[in-house]
């Protein structure tokens, strides 16, 4: 995955320049070695600055403002609160940007943007379509350094992350760790209804009069693991949600736990065969660090990053109306 792609998706809007000439851009001829020099930046507008005229009436940038709040509402600032928490944990680390850095990065976003927009690497292409669109080189090249900070601080995060004892013993459980094969009977519908546990609870009293689990969860199951009788495959720890986590890995083979209320129905579970690591923690540790090191960011890092980031309480948002949806 592309940098940008996998560490720019939480800024959704942020690249807005770059969506806009999306269709139909790439390049073959050698980027220059220094991105152009940025525009003079423009001064910030005032909230009754008019912004855009529209069939003779003036629409001023508060007016704006409030239009966008409403149309992205609580996505945007939910990306918005994501981004300035990562900024937060890098001063708290120390950790700041480099111009050299931020050169290296917008010439790699530069590349990758045409080479995934099908240019073919003819520059004078590129800018024929950026003209089209009221844009120059050094317009882009001034967009992307607007962006840089935040992905280049973010991927230092992640992969100081990954040279802690924490992301080695994640790294180990999920390759090398014991597992858990299970098999589900999901029966959805809201927390705590009523009929749904009603129905869950006569099939528990099903599978303990014997019937077979594989058969009642093809033929009353409401997951996608149906089709296959409930089968979850084996699971290494932390893979399931941890009311679930806490039911599963409490069992025997054989073993059933539930109903067990969720935010989406009611499960069943039976642990099917427990299955132990495959080699210990210190015997693969050197290979782990290795592939650890070695691994592209990629977007499942960066929602990684901001779990172990967002703590309860970390982010509250204020507005009336819960700031949209």
């Amino acid at each position: 995955m592309k940098p940008a792609a996998a560490l720019g998706s939480f800024l959704a809007g942020v690249l807005v320049f770059t969506a806009c000439f999306s269709q139909g851009l790439s390049l073959k001829d050698p980027a220059p070695d220094t991105a152009p020099a940025s525009p003079a930046p423009l001064a910030a507008p005032g909230p009754d600055e008019v912004l855009v005229t529209v069939g003779g009436e003036d629409v001023s940038v508060a007016q704006y403002r409030e239009a966008v709040l409403r149309k992205v509402g609580r996505s945007f600032l939910n990306d918005y609160a994501n981004e300035r928490l990562v900024r937060q944990e890098a001063r708290r680390q120390g950790l700041e940007t480099t111009p050299e850095e931020v050169e290296a990065w917008v010439a790699r976003q530069a590349a990758a943007i045409v080479e995934q927009e099908g240019f073919a690497g003819d520059w004078a292409a590129l800018d024929v379509a950026l003209a089209r669109k009221g844009y120059t080189r050094a317009h882009m090249y001034d967009e992307l350094r607007s962006t840089a900070e935040f992905p280049i601080l973010a991927e230092r995060l992640i992969r100081r992350w990954r040279q802690t004892e924490e992301a080695l013993a994640q790294a180990w459980r999920l390759e090398f760790g014991p597992r858990v094969e299970v098999r589900r009977i999901h029966l959805a519908g809201p927390r705590g209804d009523a009929g749904v546990l009603r129905r869950a609870e006569a099939l528990r009293a099903k599978l303990d009069a014997g019937a077979d689990f594989a058969k009642v969860a093809q033929q009353e199951g409401e997951g996608p693991e149906a089709a296959s009788g409930g089968a979850l495959g084996p699971l290494p720890r932390g893979a399931l949600a941890p009311v679930l986590e806490e039911a599963v890995w409490s069992l025997e083979a054989g073993q059933l736990a539930g109903p067990i209320s969720t935010d989406r129905g009611y499960d069943i579970l039976q642990v099917v065969a427990r299955v132990p690591e495959q080699a210990p923690l210190e015997e693969v540790r050197g290979r782990l660090q290795e592939a650890l090191e070695a691994r592209a960011v990629s977007q499942d890092d960066l929602e990684a990053l901001v779990r172990r980031l967002r703590a309860p309480g970390s982010v509250e948002f204020r507005l009336a109306g819960g700031a949209g949806r």
